[in-house]
């Protein structure tokens, strides 16, 4: 049976040839109801003159009208569409009855419960009196809200692209300068730098990929210290991160600089220095929602002559405080005879993710 469908009682075997048995008002009405179902669309008549709109049941849902009537009046339609959209729609079809031009728009409608949705519309006089007053407009509507959406997000997105964008120029700018004074051969300011590239662009990726606050180009501070701290877990730091808190992605490319700079200080000089070196490094949320993240180096034979070195130098000192602006933390640093530790107090106000502070604030 497969595709007889295309032959049988075709106008050649039959002899049939009468085009009036595929034409007319009924087909025209079938092929027009089946392309209002394909587009997804409600379609309307409007009675100029009465002031009355017939349409059918899906055109009367977009706009949040009551179902089953028979007819609306235009005001019933008015008073559905967002009042700052209205006079742009009376300029279109006045401009449509005049300049005998089909309307084309989109606009906001206000359904019950406060609803806002998106709807696009398109129409023409179909009929006019012999004075040109136009009697009858034809024409559809139908939902954007999903483009729209869409639309305002990618537009969200380039926005906040370009705002990255110009933060990542003005942190490369500020750290070449800062490396420049700093170093004192040009390959100690490469490796320099090319560290605090890569902690920023590590930064930026948990910042826009993942689940959860990552989709909301938040950052989880916790991930930002595991991914530091990833090419020492040979040196076994110790890790207690009970804490799934966030930052913006701001905030994180600053913290992951100054995880960076901790780091490679705690190698060359401190709690990842040599085997009798310990780190370690906890982040918690307090009862009052203020997340802490401590950082504590213990190296007990060479700590006394290398407390300055170890405590970072002006250079990390000013990531540091950078840090804590940023996040408008406070910040102490305290020195004890085998070590150093600092501390980052983050208030709830500077964390992004409410919800997971709430679910630890009693741990």
């Amino acid at each position: 049976m497969t595709n007889e469908w295309r032959h049988a009682n075709s106008p050649a075997e039959s002899g049939q040839h009468d085009v009036a048995t595929y034409s007319g008002p009924a087909s025209d009405a079938i092929r027009a109801q089946l392309a209002l179902i394909g587009g997804d669309m409600g379609s309307f008549e409007w009675d100029i003159p009465a002031g009355l709109v017939y349409c059918d049941a899906r055109l009367a849902d977009d706009f949040g009208l009551p179902p089953g009537h028979k007819s609306y009046s235009v005001e019933d339609f008015f008073a559905c569409i967002h009042p700052d959209d209205v006079p742009a729609i009376e300029i279109e079809v006045d401009r449509a009855i005049e300049e005998r031009v089909d309307y084309h728009m989109e606009w906001r409608v206000i359904k019950n419960g406060g609803e806002i949705r998106w709807v696009g519309g398109r129409g023409r006089i179909v009929e006019r009196d012999p004075t040109g007053g136009a009697l009858r407009m034809l024409g559809v509507n139908w939902d954007v809200t999903e483009r729209k959406e869409q639309e305002q997000a990618l537009k969200a997105l380039a926005m906040e692209m370009e705002h990255r964008v110009k933060n990542a120029f003005a942190m490369v700018s500020a750290l070449t300068g800062m490396a420049a004074r700093r170093c004192e051969t040009p390959e100690e300011m490469k490796e320099t730098l090319r560290g605090q590239i890569r902690a920023l662009g590590k930064a930026h990726s948990l910042g826009v990929s993942g689940t959860g606050a990552a989709d909301r180009g938040d950052v989880v501070i916790a991930d930002l210290i595991r991914t530091a701290l990833a090419p020492w877990e040979s040196l076994h730091p110790e890790l207690s991160l009970q804490s799934r808190v966030t930052v913006s992605a701001q905030a994180g490319a600053s913290l992951a600089m100054l995880l960076y700079e901790l780091t490679t200080n705690a190698t060359k000089y401190g709690g990842l220095s040599d085997e009798g070196a310990r780190l370690s490094v906890s982040l918690q949320c307090q009862a009052n929602g203020d997340a802490v993240l401590t950082w504590c180096e213990t190296m007990p034979s060479r700590a006394p002559r290398l407390h300055t070195k170890s405590g970072l130098d002006g250079y990390g000192t000013i990531l540091l405080a950078q840090a804590a602006q940023t996040l408008d933390a406070e910040l102490t640093r305290l020195f004890h005879p085998d070590g150093l530790q600092l501390i980052l107090t983050i208030p709830v106000h500077s964390l992004k993710s409410q919800d997971a502070i709430a679910a630890r604030v009693t741990a």
